[in-house]
């Protein structure tokens, strides 16, 4: 095996076995996700009675998904009217 291949192997071994979820990244995205759905569940819960959302976890995914579909949206939006 020539020191190059090594390399590459070694560094890919090394960066498999580094669990990403500790990541200050992924930790404050974690964080950040959490808090959203413990605020879609009360929103839920506030509207429609406790434990509607416990009982309706796809309800939970759709307004979930649909705002990160806005986020999504806005950022576009502002990319675009940056560019003008």
């Amino acid at each position: 095996m020539s020191n190059a291949w090594r390399s590459v192997s070694s560094n890919l071994t090394s960066a498999a076995s580094t669990p990403t979820s500790y990541t200050p990244t992924f930790e404050k995205f974690m964080s950040r996700t959490k808090n959203q759905l413990q605020s879609i569940v009360e929103e839920i819960d506030e509207i429609f009675g406790d434990g509607y959302a416990k009982k309706n976890p796809e309800l939970i995914g759709r307004v979930f998904q649909g705002e990160k579909l806005e986020d999504a949206a806005k950022s576009i939006r502002d990319a675009l009217e940056r560019e003008q």
